[in-house]
């Protein structure tokens, strides 16, 4: 897969973060094995997104990637939505 390639499927992820696709969760979750780094931060951030409880669990795949960075931003992932259910928690 050339970097073109790679950005493309990059363009279509913010894409179903806009739509906030969840059919395509399990699809996304196959881009653990993509090549490029990037993609594989941008499912990360698309899976977070799209915030239901099967995407979480997708996420959790991530954690084993062989780059730091994309293992930080799933620890980032996880982070932010537990700040946003404590808020959810402590707001009266």
């Amino acid at each position: 897969m050339t970097e073109g390639d790679s950005s493309v499927v990059r363009q279509a992820l913010k894409l179903v973060r806009k739509l906030n696709a969840s059919s395509t969760i399990d699809t996304i979750a196959k881009l653990e094995k993509h090549g490029n780094t990037s993609v594989r931060t941008s499912a990360v951030t698309t899976l977070a997104a799209l915030s239901t409880p099967a995407a979480f669990r997708k996420l959790t795949r991530f954690l084993t990637d062989n780059e730091e960075e994309v293992r930080i931003a799933v620890l980032d992932a996880i982070a932010q939505v537990k700040s946003v259910r404590l808020q959810k928690e402590c707001s009266f």
